[in-house]
């Protein structure tokens, strides 16, 4: 057993420590660290609660920004003024040269003191000494230019100057026509107005070859497809057959037609407004017997080399009047077909029984055609187009863009909405996910972060809500398995979103083995581990008594080498 002269004769204090002398009953031993958290001489520095601590000068290589620090410790001059950082400068350039302007340019000279702005002295317009600048059109004006031409001018009347002319032979055109104008009979107006426009003449084409798609074929010409391969392979053809394609155009819309090699066949097509229409075959006297209208056809109309035959179901008068057979079961008299207005008949009977049709009157459930939705003349609105219309322009369950004010009531959740007009408990029987949450505060923004202005208040403790289990068994020793580091977001946790910088912690996997009951997955991904922090208190609680039992012991006389 240790006596208190052996504990006296290893117990001596070091640097930096306090020691209390012993009681009078030699059991009483206490060392402490001497510290403190503001600038003081020979002593420890200890951080206050909030981590923090003064002190004059630290003499050290410091890595990373300071948050904090508002000036230099010694000034710096630039340009003959002192920085010191607590503050901004202004800057003087100091130059002995001038930036003198040139020609043909505006403004004052630069001195390197006084903000100087120049600018061409441009103009459209035709003046001595300017730099020309076209308008808005792209035009100038100029008196004389100088220069090689290559080109014809658009809309020159007359050369300037007149040089030598070379003897035309044979010339029978006179001075009249030569000069010539607008509105003169000569034969050069004769030949002229037996002319198409240039732009206009029909050329023949390079041959159109394989995977060509008939849509880029908009210049006048007509251009020849030498195979039926070749014409499968293209697009927008009006048949897979070789054939010549001829094209008019006059800058707004074109015309393609499209002659099959050996069926002399021919389809046209046009194109206007940003749209190919459809190609149409044109009908001839080889074709037209395989597009004749059959008995229950529609919509046939001129005159057609065909005999009819049975009853017209709709005819309402013959194009040719010839002598009618005795029509069974007509009580119509030919005053009556005849009709005229006041003649009294059973066709008069039925007309008067009808509404005029200027302000008629109806009755009963009258019906008329419905017009398309979004018409807006003065057709009939039946029932029918309103509620079309109202569909149309309402919005759907799923629909979007809607907008202005609706007197509609809406139920169920919107999915995206985030915020409320009008802000109410939120549903209870749901849940929710946001990327951040600030209570009392805005978010900060940063994935998974909560922000309050006050205690966030959770789950329970209450001795009413609990059955005890049991106390935690050797804490100390659990404790003493456990180790506090520092450490940063390796690279994997980088990947998940997690940034570098310096925190203070423990380990999962360590806590795991001693009480895995605080030990969860993490959101982040349930298979890594995190620790509720809070949970480790009554640990630690339990653990100090432990330790407070064996101090006691120690001061009732017992020490730990009996």
């Amino acid at each position: 057993m240790a006596t208190v002269d052996d504990i006296l004769y290893r117990n001596e204090k070091g640097s930096a420590l306090t020691f209390a002398e012993l009681d009078d009953n030699f059991y009483k031993l206490a060392y402490a660290i001497d510290n403190i958290q503001v600038a003081n001489n020979s002593t420890v520095v200890v951080r206050d609660s909030s981590g923090n601590f003064t002190a004059n000068t630290i003499t050290a290589n410091v890595v990373g920004n300071s948050t904090t620090t508002s000036q230099f410790l010694n000034a710096r001059t630039i340009n003959g003024v002192s920085f010191n950082g607590s503050a901004n400068i202004t800057l003087t350039a100091n130059t002995t040269q001038t930036l003198t302007r040139g020609s043909y340019l505006t403004g004052s000279n630069f001195n390197g003191g006084t903000a100087t702005t120049w600018a061409v002295d441009a103009t459209d317009a035709s003046t001595a000494s300017k730099v020309v600048v076209r308008d808005a059109s792209r035009n100038f004006a100029a008196n004389t230019i100088t220069a090689n031409l290559i080109g014809n001018a658009s809309t020159a009347t007359n050369a300037s100057s007149a040089d030598t002319a070379v003897t035309l032979t044979n010339l029978t055109a006179t001075i009249t026509e030569l000069n010539y104008s607008d509105g003169v009979t000569s034969s050069i107006q004769t030949q002229l107005n037996s002319k198409a426009p240039a732009t206009d003449t029909f050329t023949k084409g390079a041959d159109i070859g394989g995977s060509v798609d008939l849509n880029t074929y908009t210049t006048v010409g007509f251009y020849h497809q030498n195979t039926n391969a070749n014409a499968s392979s293209g697009t927008n053809y009006p048949a897979a057959a070789a054939g010549m394609l001829e094209v008019l155009a006059d800058g707004v819309m074109v015309y393609q037609r499209y002659t099959i090699y050996n069926s002399g066949q021919i389809y046209s097509r046009a194109y206007y407004n940003g749209t190919w229409y459809a190609w149409r075959l044109n009908l001839d006297s080889l074709n037209y017997n395989s597009y004749a209208p059959t008995l229950t056809g529609t919509g046939a109309s001129g005159t057609w080399a065909i005999s009819i035959s049975g009853n017209a179901a709709t005819a309402t008068s013959a194009t040719t009047a010839s002598t009618v057979s005795t029509l069974s079961g007509l009580t119509a008299t030919v005053t009556e077909l005849n009709y005229s207005d006041g003649v009294t008949s059973s066709i008069q009977t039925q007309l008067d029984s009808k509404s005029p049709l200027a302000s008629p009157i109806f009755t009963g459930i009258p019906a008329a055609p419905t017009a398309a939705v979004g018409t807006s003349t003065t057709q009939i609105a039946t029932t029918a187009f309103v509620n079309a219309e109202i569909a149309n322009d309402a919005p759907s369950k799923t629909g979007t863009g809607a907008s202005g004010t609706w007197n509609i009531s809406i139920s169920g959740n919107a999915t995206t909405a985030t915020t409320a007009t009008t802000a109410n408990a939120l549903n209870t029987a749901n849940d929710y996910q946001v990327d951040s949450l600030g209570v009392g505060t805005a978010a900060s923004g940063v994935s998974g972060e909560i922000r309050a202005t006050n205690n966030i208040t959770a789950y329970y403790s209450d001795d009413r809500l609990k059955n005890k289990l049991g106390y935690i068994e050797n804490a100390l020793d659990k404790v003493m398995t456990l180790s506090g580091f520092y450490y940063e977001a390796n690279e994997t946790a980088q990947a998940l979103g997690y940034e570098v910088k310096r925190e203070v912690g423990v380990s999962a996997q360590e806590v795991q083995r001693i009480m895995p009951e605080i030990v969860a997955p993490a959101p982040i991904d349930e298979k890594y581990l995190t620790v509720r922090y809070e949970r480790l208190v009554p640990l630690l609680i339990e653990a100090i008594i432990e330790l407070k039992k064996e101090l006691d012991e120690v001061k009732s006389g017992k020490t730990y080498y009996d």
